[in-house]
């Protein structure tokens, strides 16, 4: 009689995993991104931070560390300048293509196991 109620477990609980299988919807892994507006282009590596007042900032690779501004995360982007408008110092070839790693607001508490060094540590 045990065999006779395992085949029977085994067929029912085999059943429910494909019927919840074939019949269950699939889940996005994220939400579609909104258009960007603005200034959109030059937005290679992009950091990001948002200021107290609402207004992010998006730092990127190249141009001297392009900065660029926008009320809302989908813009409109306004270019401001470079971050570092004389390049690095360093006299190699590429050190007017400066590359962002990451970008932080100086009162947020650092995150474990963070590399960047430029913030004050609280």
């Amino acid at each position: 009689m045990m065999p006779f109620l395992s085949l029977n477990w085994l067929l029912i609980s085999s059943s429910v995993c494909i019927s919840l299988t074939l019949f269950t919807p699939p889940v996005l892994a994220y939400a579609l991104p909104e258009a960007c507006t603005g200034v959109c282009v030059n937005a290679h590596d992009p950091s990001l931070i948002r200021r107290p007042d609402g207004t992010y900032f998006r730092f990127s690779t190249g141009g001297k560390i392009a900065v660029h501004t926008a009320p809302t995360i989908t813009g409109p982007w306004t270019y401001k300048g470079a971050a570092l408008p004389r390049g690095s110092s360093i006299n190699l070839p590429g050190n007017q293509d400066l590359w962002v790693s990451s970008s932080h607001h100086p009162t947020e508490p650092p995150t474990p196991g963070d590399t960047n060094q430029t913030r004050p540590q609280t």
